[in-house]
């Protein structure tokens, strides 16, 4: 299960009250999961231990293999490892994620479909 990490560097301009412009560097990090690391981490099971676990601070917890996940309580936030990569969600954003859960379902169930019918098509093909 390889996870591919996208790193973007983004310059942002900082305007303080005095009016003076400095620049700001973030490096941002993008933690692409694969559908079975997807598939475990939002799941029912996993979602709502997530989601408990943000009353108490918990260390890191193994989903799948070298992927984790931790829990800041004083922040809300969910910090996502993936072979000590990692991207920090807040739980705002985990319930957002959630909500793609059913957009994915559909998808993978059309493609099922679609490979069905391909495999039908070239069965009838060999013939």
């Amino acid at each position: 299960m390889n996870t591919s990490i996208v790193v973007s560097k983004s310059v942002f301009d900082i305007r303080p009250f005095s009016k003076k412009t400095s620049k700001c560097k973030l490096t941002k990090k993008v933690v692409t999961l694969d559908l079975d690391q997807w598939c475990k981490l939002m799941c029912a099971n996993n979602f709502n231990t997530i989601i408990e676990n943000l009353h108490t601070r918990s260390k890191r917890v193994n989903i799948a293999d070298n992927f984790f996940y931790s829990v800041n309580v004083n922040q809300s936030t969910i910090v996502l490892y993936s072979n000590d990569n990692y991207i920090t969600l807040s739980h705002i954003d985990f319930h957002r994620l959630k909500k793609l859960q059913h957009c994915i379902d559909l998808y993978i169930v059309e493609n099922r479909k679609k490979l069905e019918s391909y495999k039908k098509r070239l069965i009838q093909l060999m013939r």
